[in-house]
């Protein structure tokens, strides 16, 4: 009797839902990648006016790891402009003390893939943010790699972490599922960019370092970091290639990190490419494991000759 007595209550609630969403037209009603271990559901509701908005009703859920303690933050703002082709109203509200920011931004720069994406800011009691994602928009965004980024501040607003999350199609052919990077406290002026040729070639992303204070001038390039997609890692063995510049800005050596199966079968982890100032190879250093020097290799054509056709993805 009570499980009868059950199951009509939950048809009572279900049929009372429907009812709820007859005349409302829900655009988007996705789960995104991961939110320090809470999950995001955003849901657009155009029909609905309210406060004479024309239009958006935006709500933000927050689940912990095991789906409990919902948060919901509900945004409000005027919907996409068909005509136009154009978004209106960037809009900022509290909530319990704490400033959060939404906007929905057109890039077409080299760090976000060129589309319309929206941008989630969240901000501490200072005015900092703490952190900001930005959601991909796929019916207005050329999104072939990347769907969602997620970047850490510390409490002066200085970014120290940032997570890029490739979409499926690009993870099933690349290997590639997200990428995590830290930012270096010391190093104020630091960049990351990740573009479509460069993805093409098996890059994941680069990431460059600027001078701040040390023999250097301020602003100079140090060293730029490149990672090489999981698919082309197996085939080449590395992993990933730090080069490194001297004062006059060119490329003064390579720090080359190879993968574990390229370890396990060469019995190399670590090599050093050193250039001339015309960027030709001059020496090649080898590490072992224990992190002695394996073998010295000199020459451009014998070094050409142990990379093999490795040696054309040093080229930008």
């Amino acid at each position: 009797m009570k499980k009868k007595t059950i199951l009509n209550l939950l048809i009572l609630i279900l049929a009372f839902n429907i009812h709820n969403l007859e005349g409302m037209r829900i655009i988007t009603n996705s789960k995104y990648n991961e939110y320090g271990g809470k999950i995001i559901n955003i849901i657009y509701d155009p029909l609905e006016k309210e406060n004479r908005l024309e239009g958006i009703k935006e709500e933000i859920i927050f689940l912990d790891s095991k789906g409990t303690n919902r948060k919901k933050i509900l945004l409000r703002a005027k919907w996409y402009n068909e005509k136009t082709k154009d978004f209106k109203d960037i809009i900022s509200f509290n909530s319990n003390g704490i400033l959060l920011k939404c906007e929905t931004i057109r890039t077409n720069d080299d760090i976000l893939t060129e589309g319309w994406y929206k941008k989630v800011a969240v901000y501490n009691r200072s005015g900092f943010p703490e952190s900001v994602d930005y959601f991909f928009i796929p019916e207005y965004s050329k999104r072939e790699y990347v769907s969602s980024i997620r970047e850490f501040y510390d409490p002066e607003g200085k970014i120290v972490e940032k997570i890029i999350f490739f979409t499926p199609e690009y993870t099933i052919r690349s290997g590639a599922i997200k990428e995590r990077i830290r930012f270096y406290p010391f190093l104020e002026n630091f960049t990351f960019y990740s573009n479509t040729i460069l993805l093409k070639r098996g890059i994941s992303l680069i990431i460059e370092s600027y001078a701040q204070k040390n023999s250097f001038e301020k602003g100079e390039l140090l060293w730029k970091e490149f990672y090489y997609s999981k698919n082309l890692s197996t085939k080449t063995g590395i992993e990933k290639i730090r080069r490194n510049f001297n004062k006059s800005g060119r490329v003064s050596k390579d720090e080359i990190t190879f993968t574990k199966s390229f370890e396990e079968r060469e019995k190399i982890i670590r090599a050093v490419l050193e250039y001339d100032d015309f960027k030709i190879p001059l020496k090649l250093t080898t590490y072992d494991n224990r992190h002695k020097i394996k073998s010295e290799i000199y020459g451009k054509k014998d070094i050409s000759k142990f990379f093999g056709k490795k040696i054309s993805l040093f080229e930008e």
